[in-house]
């Protein structure tokens, strides 16, 4: 997949200063997740080789369609090759369509779904990290209480450190298993790839 990127070169007036600054925050977003260096991830400007356009599966309607475009190619490993394109302000009378907090959240939604499903293992991991550290919080009275007089006064706040620790564990055991059933169904797809290129090659008249 081929994408002009237009944020190396563009007009004073090209881009709204949200915009620009929530272009690069999905982009840091994605590039720590899958490894990569995307710099423009809403252009819309792009160009797929058949294999590409074949394997890549879109639900998406609105504005939050470049997003989806971009991680389902990287998911599934395809090349992503930017190319500087200069990027102008609109001319005089026209209007951009895009809404700022709509589509905004729109898009971070769909960033929200496609990693919890195609990067389950850093989605979930974060999050048992996060009710871990919540419930070491929250024991630390219990803790310090029964270390210093042997008996437990904050009752609640034990119960409520157990509950958390127990979800965090249970998450990252989600995490693992989302992450392996996602590897295995990978491998599917690119073997189900395999077999109807070979197919589509041995139909081919010789």
């Amino acid at each position: 997949m081929t994408v002009a990127t237009r944020l190396h070169t563009y007009g004073s007036q090209s881009f709204r200063p949200f915009h620009l600054l929530g272009n690069r925050m999905v982009c840091a977003i994605i590039n720590w997740m899958f490894k990569t260096n995307i710099s423009d991830i809403f252009s819309g400007y792009r160009a797929f080789t058949r294999e590409a356009a074949s394997l890549i599966p879109i639900t998406a309607r609105g504005f939050d369609v470049e997003t989806e475009l971009t991680l389902q190619a990287l998911y599934r490993g395809l090349v992503i090759k930017e190319i500087s394109a200069p990027y102008r302000a609109r001319p005089e009378g026209s209007f951009s369509k895009l809404r700022t907090v709509s589509d905004g959240l729109a898009v971070m939604l769909k960033l929200f779904l496609i990693l919890k499903s195609y990067k389950p293992l850093t989605f979930f991991g974060l999050s048992s990290i996060g009710l871990l550290v919540l419930g070491l919080a929250a024991g630390s009275r219990p803790v310090y209480e029964y270390i210093t007089e042997r008996y437990v006064h904050a009752v609640p706040s034990a119960i409520l450190a157990a509950a958390l620790v127990l979800l965090a564990f249970f998450t990252l055991g989600l995490g693992l298993l989302l992450n392996s059933t996602n590897l295995r169904l990978l491998e599917l797809e690119k073997l189900l790839c395999k077999q109807l290129a070979r197919h589509r090659d041995s139909d081919r008249p010789q």
